[in-house]
């Protein structure tokens, strides 16, 4: 994770960038995979996670969000707010299971091991498919 050289970047919050070009209201999947700042995505779309219909597919990975200055718990805080169910995988089994935001934070930190999550606010979709 260390740098030799800083370099210097432009962002956009997701709700601007997808206000100004008349997407907002249609987005219905979001995959977020930055290794680590998942927060400061999730904060630039609030109006996006507001969508009814939204489904995200997200990296989850505690040691990585806090080396970047983000607290999990605040992560898993602005999912529920908005209504969303938390899956977690079971890889052996090829399904998800609803976890808590306590069962999710006592987790351990896995290195080097990828843990994507699911986030749904109407988990039919994961019935449908045979996932949970």
């Amino acid at each position: 994770y260390k740098h030799k050289t800083a370099v210097e970047i432009s962002t956009i919050d997701l709700d601007e960038y997808l206000t100004k070009i008349g997407l907002l209201e249609k987005i219905s999947f979001m995959k977020i995979d930055v290794d680590g700042p998942e927060l400061h995505v999730l904060e630039g779309s609030k109006q996006l996670l507001k969508n009814n219909n939204l489904k995200i597919f997200m990296e989850w990975d505690k040691a990585s969000a806090k080396w970047s200055g983000c607290d999990p718990s605040d992560i898993i805080d602005l999912l529920s707010e908005n209504n969303f169910k938390m899956f977690y995988p079971n890889y052996k089994q090829n399904k998800f299971y609803e976890i808590s935001k306590d069962e999710l934070l006592e987790k351990p930190d896995i290195l080097d091991e990828t843990i994507n999550m699911i986030f749904l606010k109407d988990p039919s979709v994961l019935k449908h498919h045979g996932l949970i």
